[in-house]
């Protein structure tokens, strides 16, 4: 009898646990399902940031291949994710949580498994994003399954 309660509440806490982690992280929704690519940046105007969209607009069909869904932060505002969480609360919580500083731009990426794979400060390629990404292990399975990988493609100069 003595087990069966501690196995009731060791499985609802672990539930409990699980359900407040969800909802202090507007990211845990996507874990298993996406790779994240945070922008985050002081203004929308800034330079970087406008380069590193730039970058992303002529990447969609790679970017769409690897399962990748694009999250920003603009100033404290987060925007791409679900509405409720689309706030300056959420985004301040997110800067915290991936440390990302408020005076410059930053792109991170979060793999699947939720964890860190790459960070820059300045605008990344996709040759590079996507030969990184290439190289996991659950990357290797989704070519394998799907039998096609979509290569990058170098944005022409303005």
């Amino acid at each position: 009898m003595y087990q069966l309660i501690l196995k009731f509440f060791v499985s609802f806490t672990a539930g409990l646990l699980i359900n407040l982690y969800a909802q202090a992280n507007p990211l845990f929704s996507y874990q298993w399902n996406k790779r994240l690519l945070i922008l985050a940046t002081p203004e929308s105007s800034q330079e970087t940031f406008r380069k590193q969209l730039r970058i992303i607009d002529h990447n969609r069909e790679g970017i769409l291949d690897r399962d990748i869904h694009i999250i920003r932060i603009i100033g404290d505002e987060l925007s791409g994710t679900a509405k409720e969480y689309n706030t300056v609360k959420w985004g301040r919580i997110l800067r915290s949580l991936h440390q990302l500083n408020t005076e410059k731009f930053t792109i991170v990426l979060i793999g699947k498994d939720g964890g860190e794979k790459a960070r820059s400060n300045r605008p990344i390629t996709f040759c590079n994003l996507f030969n990184l990404i290439d190289l996991m292990p659950m990357r290797r399975e989704e070519i394998s399954e799907r039998k096609r990988k979509v290569n990058c493609k170098t944005p022409k100069p303005y």
